[in-house]
């Protein structure tokens, strides 16, 4: 059962930045019939931030790296929150101490923070944008994630004979935002030449200024993309198939079968079961536990209730997709090489496919 009383913990940058994250938690008190009677102020304040914990039963913290330093950090405390009896509840990062989306992120947390050679020479893009492309505005996050993300994107080429080291190795990503992963392909691929493309001009002006990529090009929200048939030896794409419904999925996957080579790889993020259950286990998430029923037996599922398209366009939502359905739809276009469920961070799946030649 809901808590009565919670505390909110802060550290806002500026005036502005309080009245944001303190609605934010006030909004999430308010659905929750929680009553936010104390509110901490201050990155220093942890252990008075705890304390309150305690005596309320519940803690609000809207945006995690802004208080606590090191993801290390978040996942202690949410592991003595369970152990202690009270609950805190990490909006940025979705995260519930009461709900398995807590053991999730525990773990989430405990690989981001090991992360070594995340931190690549290239500079980090301003907070609002940060959140834009990762819902996280931590920098930390940011670096760990885009580097372990990278890491599983490439091992998949190589498991399927691929190879993005060899000279002039053209590769496409996708969805690349302001460069969460590109600035770690770069690191594990000097000798590519690397195409980042996306929607959200604002992104890409930033990547464009700060990272040395070889092609930056802004796209459409519809196919087709200015590259010739067969330019690419590998296509990455990384929560974009995660938010388009079907429609747009067959019209994207026939774009990305024509530019992608014989003999490439196109790799695909979705949500499967995983992300499901977090959706529908979390309190934070308004979505029904029928929703997550249906699934199976539909393959595919698009639900337009979480408010994304205040942030990107109409019809940018969240998607779902059974494996079944990706070995058996996407079979139109690709060979389906692989489909690894959780590969990335226990969040998303992740399917390999190679172009059928005709």
């Amino acid at each position: 059962m809901p808590r009565q009383h919670a505390v909110a913990w802060i550290a806002p940058a500026d005036a502005t930045d309080e009245a944001n994250v303190l609605g934010a938690a006030n909004a999430t008190a308010s659905r929750l019939e929680l009553v936010i009677v104390e509110t901490i102020r201050g990155r220093e304040n942890a252990s008075e931030a705890v304390a309150a914990a305690r005596r309320h039963g519940t803690l609000i913290i809207p945006a995690l790296e802004a208080c606590l330093p090191g993801l290390a950090n978040g996942a202690d405390l949410i592991e003595a929150a369970r152990r202690d009896n009270w609950r805190v509840l990490i909006l940025d990062i979705g995260a519930d101490s009461a709900a398995w989306s807590g053991t999730l992120v525990v773990d989430q947390f405990r690989e981001l923070a090991a992360a070594t050679g995340a931190d690549v020479e290239f500079p980090v893009p301003p907070a609002k944008m940060l959140r834009r492309v990762s819902g996280v505005r931590g920098q930390e996050f940011f670096r760990a994630s885009g580097f372990i993300d990278t890491g599983v994107y490439l091992a998949a080429v190589r498991e399927v004979g691929g190879s993005v080291t060899e000279p002039g190795c053209a590769i496409l990503e996708w969805g690349a935002g302001c460069g969460r992963m590109t600035r770690h392909l770069i690191a594990a691929a000097p000798d590519a030449r690397i195409t980042a493309v996306d929607i959200d001009t604002d992104a890409l002006d930033w990547l464009r200024t700060n990272i040395p990529i070889h092609e930056v090009i802004a796209t459409g929200i519809d196919p087709p993309l200015p590259f010739a048939d067969q330019s690419f030896d590998v296509a990455i794409v990384h929560s974009v198939f995660t938010h388009l419904d079907s429609d747009a999925q067959d019209a994207w996957l026939t774009e990305l079968a024509r530019v992608a080579r014989p003999d490439g790889t196109v790799l695909i993020s979705t949500h499967g079961q995983a992300a499901l259950r977090w959706h529908v286990e979390h309190p934070l998430v308004p979505m029904a536990g029928a929703i997550g029923a249906a699934l199976p037996s539909l393959g595919f599922f698009f639900w337009r209730g979480e408010g994304w398209e205040e942030d990107f366009h109409d019809g940018y939502h969240t998607a779902f997709h059974e494996p079944s359905y990706i070995r058996e739809h996407w079979a139109q276009w690709f060979e389906v090489l692989d489909v690894k469920p959780g590969a990335l961070r226990g969040r998303q799946d992740l399917t390999v496919l190679r172009p059928l030649t005709i």
